[in-house]
């Protein structure tokens, strides 16, 4: 008996050692894969495509449902509504999913979406509405999920006309990047909410929101005769992953479109060859490249995810940041490194163009500085919308693990962004020379200065971009500001005309006296 006793315990406790050992390991693999702390070591090995795969199965096979408990198995709770398919619909999704699975559909092209009528249960009530597939990419529909766009008689969670993208591509950053689009005016998607509902036999989270079109420009920002414009999305049969760019994006005439008037068609084209500050708002441009560079991404701008407005003899890019942020490392944003971040697309160069427009370039700073006001408040709306919806992913998405893990490392990196812009504009130093006859001005601030020198006022702007067409690149200049005829220094201040500061001796700059 003492024997067997013996036997058993050393039985449980080398099954309590070795489970504890899997465990452990699990959750360092998944830690090092998903919650990326700044640690170089860690980083390296995060980097490993063998282990970040190995964490992704473990995800994929249900591990992240057991992280949380889940509430809805006790309280039975059901989906926001119900999306009720035919026979005859499924019949035509599971051959769609077959041509892909098989490499037969590589690329979902726009031609193979077609409408169909279906039925929506809401609230006990069938709705008559109609749906497509959205989206280009075909690895999502092989991995088990579907996007919708939908079209329904009558209101669904308050749309009619809307979007339902699936949680492994979309999620709470997407309501959040939306809201941060209004919040600096720029045109953005509506934020919709994640929600809820079936799909291929199972119930999972949505990104739901307002379908993007002339009649929601109408509304939402009293565009009367808007129109939208984006290139197409279409399969080169050349194995090429980097499908969201095409060789034809500089064609002026890859439209998404089946016409276009004579006067719109010369804006787009202007604003391909060369753009002019006639044609777009610098103002606008400039406030939407500051929050591309801050969530430091160009994935919205690249090949058909490009999106532009044409309204009133004006062209705008439509904000729309599909879940990218990545942090901003050394001299990035000095070096425009944003636009090498990603593949490439001619799609990239009426942005590099605009951005050596120096009210473009003022405006950009000038939104930087605001961003890093409201520091506070863009982390606290990050974590307020990921609170509202953490429960939905939590009970309906595979990966709620890796996507709680992410929220605190994007929010890590969000912080640090800001503070990274905050000392992009903070840095920078100028020399002065005074000769007895003339003074000069060189510096590396990024703002417009102000110099008051003998009760006269100046102004320059110490560094600006020039666009070079030819090879398609930014390239630095630095002004230099000239003063003749002053034979004597009786007062001098210089401010920073952005950040309202005025500049200190020494610490911001120096003066070289020539005898």
């Amino acid at each position: 008996m003492k024997f067997f006793r013996k036997r058993l315990t050393i039985v449980i406790t080398t099954l309590f050692v070795f489970s504890f050992i899997i465990y452990l390991s699990v959750f360092s693999l998944l830690y090092i894969s998903y919650a990326r702390p700044d640690i170089p070591f860690v980083r390296n090995i995060m980097y490993s495509r063998i282990l970040y795969k190995a964490s992704d199965i473990l995800i994929n096979s249900g591990v992240g449902n057991l992280y949380f408990f889940n509430s809805g198995v006790l309280f039975n709770q059901k989906p926001d509504f119900v999306l009720k398919f035919s026979k005859n619909d499924l019949r035509h999704k599971d051959s769609l999913l077959q041509e892909m699975k098989s490499g037969q559909l590589p690329l979902l092209e726009d031609w193979r979406k077609n409408w169909r009528k279906f039925e929506i249960v809401n609230k006990g009530e069938e709705i008559n509405a109609k749906y497509k597939y959205h989206g280009s990419n075909s690895s999502p529909y092989k991995d088990g999920y579907e996007s919708f766009t939908i079209k329904s008689d009558f209101p669904v969670n308050g749309y009619k006309n809307f979007k339902l993208i699936n949680g492994r591509e979309m999620n709470y950053l997407n309501v959040f990047f939306n809201l941060i689009g209004h919040k600096f005016n720029l045109i953005t998607e509506d934020p919709g909410s994640i929600v809820a509902t079936n799909s291929m036999g199972r119930v999972q989270d949505f990104f739901q929101y307002q379908l993007f079109d002339e009649d929601y420009l109408k509304v939402k920002y009293g565009m009367a005769e808007s129109l939208i414009i984006r290139r197409n999305t279409f399969w080169e049969n050349n194995n090429n992953p980097k499908w969201h760019s095409s060789n034809l994006d500089n064609v002026t005439y890859n439209i998404d479109l089946n016409s276009i008037s004579k006067e719109n068609f010369a804006l787009w084209e202007s604003l391909l060859d060369s753009p002019s500050e006639k044609n777009y708002d610098a103002e606008y441009l400039g406030r939407f490249l500051a929050l591309l560079q801050l969530f430091n991404h160009p994935h919205q701008i690249t090949g058909n995810n490009d999106k532009w407005v044409i309204d009133n003899g004006k062209v705008y890019p439509v904000y729309r940041n599909e879940a990218h942020i990545e942090p901003i490392f050394l001299d990035e944003i000095n070096t425009n490194s944003l636009f090498n971040k990603y593949y490439y697309s001619y799609s990239l160069e009426p942005y590099k163009s605009v951005l050596a427009n120096n009210n473009v370039l003022i405006e950009r700073n000038r939104t930087f500085k605001k961003l890093h006001e409201s520091k506070v408040e863009i982390t606290s709306l990050l974590d307020s919308v990921f609170n509202k919806h953490r429960h939905t992913h939590r009970r309906y998405n595979k990966k709620y693990l890796k996507l709680n893990y992410e929220f605190k490392y994007k929010k890590r990196v969000l912080e640090e962004n800001l503070n990274i812009i905050d000392n992009y504009l903070n840095s920078g130093h100028s020399l002065i020379l005074f000769d007895g006859e003339k003074i000069k001005f060189s510096s590396t601030r990024k703002n417009p200065l102000k110099v008051e020198l003998n009760d006269k006022v100046f102004t320059f702007l110490p560094k600006e971009y020039a666009y070079n067409k030819n090879d398609m690149t930014i390239n630095d200049n630095f002004n230099e500001l000239i003063i003749e005829d002053i034979e004597v220094i009786d007062s001098l201040k210089i401010h920073d005309m952005i950040l309202n500061k005025t500049l200190k001796i020494e610490k911001d700059y120096s003066i070289l006296r020539v005898n």
